[in-house]
């Protein structure tokens, strides 16, 4: 978890901003994309990490955690990604899809990303990332706390 100490983020800290960005206009989740740390992009995403958020910086201009996942190859965090709802259709100030930034237009990435926006999102997926939306990203470590069953606390933290 050292890549989550050097972010400055704690679980359930006082004042942590999961979508913070700073001066070069990007946030902790792009960063962690950025660095290949599945453990840091988790919990980024657990606690609420705006994952459509657009980066600004000289190599990518108004790109997602997706495009930036894409440029770097990242297999792995591009799955997560897409399962905590990534939009395959986003594009960047170039007008490029997340596909479009591939080092290579084949391999397990690429077949992701066509297979991904050929499939409609299930209709669950859709009520989860609207109910997560609707409760914001600051109130999602609170859900243990609703008076809710257990099984939907696990549904809306991704558990299930």
């Amino acid at each position: 978890m050292t890549d989550l100490t050097s972010l400055g983020l704690k679980s359930g800290g006082i004042g942590t901003e999961v979508n913070a960005v700073d001066s070069f206009g990007s946030t902790p989740l792009q960063y962690a994309c950025e660095k290949d740390s599945i453990a840091c992009v988790k919990f980024l995403l657990k606690m609420g990490a705006d994952i459509e958020a657009r980066v600004n910086t000289n190599t990518l201009q108004h790109g997602t955690a997706l495009h930036i996942v894409a440029m770097q190859n990242h297999l792995e965090i591009a799955k997560l990604l897409i399962k905590y709802g990534a939009n395959v259709y986003a594009k960047n100030a170039q007008n490029e899809l997340p596909v479009d930034l591939l080092p290579l237009k084949e391999g397990n990435l690429f077949e992701l990303l066509v297979q991904s926006a050929a499939q409609p999102v299930m209709l669950k997926d859709l009520c989860r990332r609207q109910i997560r939306a609707s409760l914001g990203s600051n109130r999602l470590k609170f859900l243990p706390n609703l008076n809710i069953p257990h099984l939907i606390q696990l549904y809306l933290m991704h558990r299930t």
